[in-house]
């Protein structure tokens, strides 16, 4: 995680005393415990980007009986925060490996949304000016009408000015 190679040491447990395993812990007192802003890169650690190589690595470690925060507590309070510390990266990052592709989705379907509004906004944009040209043609409509009862009024008097000039004519 911090880029610090384990060294190879003899494991004792097997019968095969050629056996060898990876131990951490002398590699962990040279760099990281040694490091005065040890916690401080602890608190920044760029959780979002633990690759699945790290945490299949840390698997064994956190499935060993001595590795729960609880046994850990007796021993040494430090060693429980950070066994507690590990458990919470790799829980989170078993979380996010669920919620990516949801947030992938979400990402999608928010640009789909975006699409459509804008798309949205065009037509209702059309549909503005289709109501103001129907808007203009109403009020011409209306004027026409108006134009025509007045013409036809016009064409009414008139005719029956003609009627009465007939009449005093004859």
């Amino acid at each position: 995680m911090f880029k610090k190679p384990p060294q190879r040491v003899p494991d004792p447990l097997p019968t095969d005393p050629a056996h060898m395993k990876l131990d951490y812990w002398q590699s962990a007192q040279k760099h990281l415990l040694a490091d005065a802003r040890f916690i401080q890169k602890l608190l920044e650690y760029d959780r979002d980007k633990i690759s699945d190589s790290v945490v299949r690595q840390v698997r064994p470690l956190i499935e060993s009986p001595e590795f729960e925060p609880s046994r850990l507590r007796s021993v040494s309070m430090a060693a429980h925060g950070l066994a507690s510390w590990v458990r919470a990266i790799v829980a989170y990052h078993n979380s996010l490996r669920v919620i990516r592709p949801k947030q992938a989705r979400l990402q999608e379907a928010e640009e789909e949304h975006a699409r459509v509004a804008a798309s949205l906004r065009e037509k209702e944009a059309e549909l503005a000016k289709v109501e103001e040209r129907m808007g203009a043609l109403a009020a011409k409509l209306r004027a026409s009408k108006q134009r025509k009862q007045e013409l036809e009024d016009e064409v009414r008097l008139t005719n029956l000015k003609l009627q009465r000039a007939k009449q005093l004519v004859q």
